[in-house]
């Protein structure tokens, strides 16, 4: 159950139609239930991550990576979720994946929409990594924190820049 990706080509070949990810999802919740955890990708270095970002009173730097050309309002009926992005770089360094960029060119397409969204210094990371891999305590606390900075922002809309953010809020 650790070994799969959740990838979903055993889905798209099973001529039964059986939801195997949903599958490997619940066996995963209830392995943890039960005291068993599998090796995580990474070493493990997101969960930690994300399980960090569930302290109550976690004082964050989120917002050091906007450039001065990037315009952003505090009332905007936009709001651009970064998640874990401004920590990819320290994680993966080593790739030079540079993921700020994504972030800065998500602002720069908004921009050039004529929008200037919100930027929130006190949103985490959505937790997907939490979620898929069991853990599914830490996920809600993640979920419930953002639910909440999402509603006292007065945003109607949100923009995300990665796939398992999309996935969380959907």
């Amino acid at each position: 159950i650790w070994g799969c990706l959740t990838c979903r080509m055993c889905h798209e070949r099973c001529p039964s139609d059986v939801n195997f990810i949903q599958f490997i999802r619940d066996i995963r919740v209830d392995a943890r239930q039960n005291g068993k955890e599998g090796v995580c990708t990474h070493g493990g270095a997101l969960q930690s991550l994300m399980k960090i970002m569930t302290a109550p009173n976690l004082n964050q730097k989120r917002l050091g990576w906007i450039a001065p050309d990037l315009k952003t309002s505090q009332d905007s009926e936009y709001l651009y979720f970064v998640g874990c992005l401004p920590h990819f770089d320290l994680y993966f360094a080593d790739l030079k994946a540079n993921s700020l960029d994504i972030a800065r060119s998500a602002l720069k397409i908004l921009n050039s929409m004529g929008i200037k969204p919100q930027v929130l210094p006190s949103e985490r990371c959505c937790g997907h990594d939490l979620l898929w891999s069991g853990d599914v305590e830490n996920f809600k606390v993640l979920a419930e924190h953002n639910a909440a900075e999402f509603k006292k922002s007065g945003a109607k809309k949100i923009v995300v820049s990665c796939p398992e953010g999309l996935s969380c809020f959907k």
